[in-house]
């Protein structure tokens, strides 16, 4: 995550230099119509950067999306242990009783690792998805 933030730092200042050269090159030397081709450039510019963060959110949101299924999935399978066990509770008390509130218990903590890891995951794609608009914020 380090490297790859850094070499998207660097990429993108980078570009920002170039992209402020040809502006100032095309605004300067070329004479009447130089203006024209900077300010057509930059709209181009801002327009494929709006694309790309549409497309990234695009990209959360199906994130969001493949990763709510099997945590939803791991959440009624622990609930259906806990139930399971208050069901059976009445009727005998021992060792598959405790058995089954342990299982329960444990799918519950796999349930909370799930969404753990999945919000890293997540702020890891948003992270990314803002150190490439560095190039906006250089120009």
């Amino acid at each position: 995550m380090g490297v790859i933030s850094v070499q998207g730092a660097a990429s993108a200042i980078q570009d920002g230099v170039a992209m402020k050269t040809a502006k100032f090159v095309t605004g300067n030397f070329i004479p009447v119509i130089g203006r024209l081709f900077t300010d057509a450039t930059d709209t181009v510019l801002s327009a494929t950067i709006l694309i790309k963060n549409a497309i990234g959110l695009i990209g959360v949101a199906i994130l969001i999306g493949i990763v709510m299924f099997p945590a939803i999935k791991i959440l009624v399978i622990s609930i259906m242990y806990k139930v399971t066990t208050a069901v059976l509770q009445p009727v005998g008390d021992g060792p598959v009783i405790e058995c089954l509130d342990i299982i329960g218990k444990h799918i519950l903590y796999l349930f909370a690792a799930l969404l753990l890891v999945s919000f890293m995951f997540f702020f890891t794609i948003v992270i990314l998805i803002i150190a490439s608009n560095l190039t906006v914020m250089v120009r």
